[in-house]
């Protein structure tokens, strides 16, 4: 079940009146920050199931081949293998974390093998939860076990469900274990001639779960920042830039 930040994020207004934060900043942070979990996502499922010891070769076919077998319905994902890259074209996909109904390219390259990983370079336009993501990205790879980490250099952009064009920048670290997908760091949005940092601290959600205990948001913007923390069940403490907070309930977990 895909977990949407925005209404939490937009419901900040709740706790920033009085403040200098608006519903545009919390729309242009809920873009900012579900574009980091769909970039994180499209590195997850482009780059299963590598290994360090692959070359970047067969990495790319390893992953065309494992495609299939993550999307459903049979049939919805095409993956073209050339070289150490993969073409991947999308037609109402539902898979792994959180990626419902995606329709759209993404092509994934790998390169720089080193004795813990590679490079995976990822740019596209995919469209879910009526949303356009181009997850236009640079992640260094490296294993450790079953659980994956990169260090993900963005330079995205999008239209948010709400119709409003966005780009980001910047850097984060991301995890993942076939189950759990975590997102650490902070990105740049800039929407509406502004720009505001969003930044995940420990943010990480299973399958069929809400986002866990101890991770939060952080909201920064010319007029203050605002902070959504987590407790690992379907709400969230939410404080706004004057110190005000409130409970808010998540559509998350089942």
């Amino acid at each position: 079940m895909h977990l949407s930040l925005r209404l939490p994020l937009v419901a900040l207004t709740l706790v920033a009146c009085g403040g200098d934060l608006d519903a545009e900043d919390y729309n242009a942070a809920a873009d900012g920050m579900d574009s980091a979990h769909v970039t994180s996502a499209v590195l997850a499922v482009t780059s299963e199931p590598g290994s360090a010891a692959m070359t970047p070769d067969a990495a790319a076919m390893a992953a065309s081949q494992r495609a299939a077998a993550g999307f459903l319905p049979a049939g919805c994902v095409v993956a073209t293998p050339s070289g150490g890259t993969v073409a991947y074209t999308f037609t109402d996909c539902t898979g792994p974390y959180g990626l419902v109904r995606v329709n759209g390219t993404v092509t994934a390259t790998f390169s720089d093998r080193t004795a813990t990983g590679w490079t995976l370079r990822t740019s596209g336009e995919l469209t879910l939860n009526r949303a356009v993501h181009r997850p236009n990205a640079t992640s260094v790879i490296t294993f450790a076990g079953g659980t994956r980490t990169a260090r993900v250099t963005v330079n995205g952009s999008g239209t948010g469900p709400r119709g409003t064009a966005y780009t980001t920048a910047g850097s984060y670290t991301t995890t993942w274990d076939g189950t759990c997908l975590g997102v650490d760091g902070a990105v740049a949005v800039t929407a509406n001639a502004q720009t505001l940092t969003v930044t995940a601290s420990n943010w990480r959600r299973c399958r069929g779960e809400c986002p866990q205990a101890g991770g939060s948001v952080a909201v920064s913007a010319p007029g203050g920042t605002a902070t959504i923390a987590y407790s690992g069940g379907a709400s969230a403490t939410v404080t706004g830039p004057r110190g005000r907070s409130a409970s808010l309930a998540l559509f998350c977990g089942g």
